[in-house]
């Protein structure tokens, strides 16, 4: 029995709960669809700062492993150009070993065309070294260091008959020393008072002495405080130089070439007899003790005071220079090639003077004067340019990828790399003009080649291999797979803990959707009948 008639404010309740229903049949019919328990962060409010910390590391994760990815390209690349450049290497040192056991006394037309096969073959591999140094991926050249919009290495000659118009093997020889061949100076707008054809027995260029100061050859003084005191001693033919300071000459590298300057009184024969013009041969390992290329006149020691002896470098011996701004010494290159002290002391040379710029006596002019070896013209006044033509034109820096947020790796290949160095240097020796009268040249191209390939700890060369190189690459790439096989599976890891929390399950949320469906007929049917009810029929 019926006992009250629903009034307005009952049936907007039942009409609401209804709605109520209405939309959780909407929200079912939405998970079941994406399996998803909410489109929105509000639906998963408790759960909401563990997913968004779960997105943002995937999304680091995602960019890591895209970025090794493209490390793995860039090396795979890499050791593919480094892994040719060693076969053709080790190719070439197999012919150049049959070359040095020629006799070429005779001069033959066996011979020299022995000579000018070895020349082109050398020159080849000379090129095929620059085009896979040159690699470029992306946009980038991968042997240059940290400067990678340009070509890093250069081989400005299209034939051996260009390259021996500068290097003739005469003249102008191809740098023997990394220093040399690395120089890279350029002294633009240098005053010249004319080209003297013969100082100390040498050609050379003297600088005016109204710019000297500033166009100085000079590319360093090795401040006497950071070298303490010095101690001078013999060994066969070479001079050593100790240094009471640990690693004072730790920067300093075989080849540089350097002028002793002892100028202050009271120091002793070994500050002012040993003045002169010396090249390092090696460096200790501890950085006190360098071996030059030439005796002491005499041992002792000298206190580093009140600037009893000056270490100052200058271009490297062997070095080519060119010259430009001139009308009559534009063509070509020039060896720069400092006087031994025998000659300096034939010139005479007074060694006890120092070096000085007074014009009136010029003792080998603190630094406006430069040395050639070769026929230099003799002119007036000049304002010309040298620079040097080093064959790397990159950066020395190492890239650095970063691997994980807490794990980085460097590359450190690049086209200053000792092995490619030592090779390049061996062929430009080999390639260069009058091989056929310098057998030896060959020889000593040889030593460096076998360096190239494998270090000899008993060398003075700078150590660094090829199979180094290669050694190198491998770890890295080695690295950066497991980096990033490591971060795939902890990528995976984060999709579930993800879906265990975005997720709904497909069995619940279809028995509850069915349950919200029933519960919506029966108020579609309940509403129905209640709004048949009037007071008419009541009655």
């Amino acid at each position: 029995m019926v006992t009250r008639i629903a009034t307005f404010a009952n049936q907007q309740a039942l009409i609401q709960r209804m709605l109520d229903v209405q939309r959780r049949v909407y929200d079912g019919q939405t998970q079941v669809g994406t399996e998803k328990k909410s489109q929105d962060y509000l639906g998963i409010a408790s759960d909401s700062f563990r997913l968004i910390n779960i997105e943002n590391e995937k999304r680091r994760l995602d960019r890591f492993i895209a970025n090794n990815t493209s490390a793995e390209v860039n090396l795979s690349a890499m050791t593919q150009a480094v892994t040719t450049v060693d076969d053709g290497v080790r190719e070439f040192r197999q012919l150049l070993i049959g070359f040095t056991g020629r006799d070429l006394t005779d001069q033959s037309p066996q011979d020299v065309s022995a000579v000018k096969d070895i020349q082109e073959r050398a020159f080849a591999l000379l090129n095929d070294m620059e085009f896979f140094l040159n690699l470029k991926v992306d946009g980038k050249y991968l042997f240059g260091g940290g400067k990678t919009d340009l070509p890093p290495v250069s081989v400005p000659y299209d034939n051996v008959t260009e390259f021996q118009a500068d290097y003739d093997g005469i003249n102008t020889t191809y740098p023997t020393t990394r220093a040399a061949q690395l120089a890279d100076m350029q002294f633009p707008g240098v005053s010249v008072t004319g080209y003297t054809q013969l100082t100390y027995g040498t050609p050379s260029i003297n600088i005016s002495q109204a710019n000297a100061a500033a166009n100085t050859f000079q590319s360093a003084l090795i401040n006497e405080n950071s070298f303490g005191d010095l101690t001078f001693a013999n060994s066969g033919s070479n001079g050593t130089m100790t240094s009471s300071v640990p690693g004072a000459f730790t920067n300093l590298e075989v080849g540089q070439t350097f002028l002793l300057n002892g100028t202050a009184t009271g120091q002793g024969a070994a500050a002012l007899d040993n003045n002169g013009v010396y090249t390092i041969t090696a460096i200790s390992s501890d950085g006190r003790t360098i071996t030059v290329d030439q005796t002491f006149a005499s041992a002792g020691s000298a206190t580093a005071a009140a600037n009893a002896v000056e270490v100052r470098l200058v271009p490297p011996n062997g070095t080519s220079i060119a010259i430009s701004g001139s009308g009559n010494n534009n063509d070509g290159l020039y060896t720069v090639r400092w006087p031994t002290n025998a000659e300096l002391a034939a010139a005479p040379f007074n060694a006890g003077a120092g070096f000085s710029m007074n014009a009136v006596a010029p003792d080998v002019v603190d630094g406006d004067v430069l040395f050639f070896s070769g026929q230099v013209t003799n002119t007036g006044a000049e304002t010309v340019d040298f620079a040097t033509r080093p064959y790397y034109r990159g950066d020395r820096l190492e890239l650095e990828h970063r691997v994980s947020e807490t794990r980085a790796v460097k590359f450190g290949v690049n086209g200053l790399d000792p092995a490619f160095e030592k090779a390049i240097r061996a062929l430009g020796q080999i390639v260069q003009g009058d091989l056929i009268n310098n057998q030896q040249r060959a020889v000593d191209a040889l030593t460096l080649i076998n360096d190239a390939i494998e270090h000899s700890p008993l060398s003075s060369e700078k150590p660094g291999d090829l199979q180094d190189i290669l050694n190198r690459l491998g770890i890295n790439q080695k690295v950066i797979a497991d980096a990033k096989e490591d971060q795939k599976q902890f990528t995976a890891f984060l999709d579930l803990r993800q879906i265990d929390i975005e997720n709904v399950d497909p069995t619940e949320a279809a028995v509850k959707l069915n349950d919200d469906v029933n519960a919506l007929n029966i108020s579609f049917a309940t509403l129905s009948k209640i709004q048949q009810l009037s007071l008419v029929n009541f009655l």
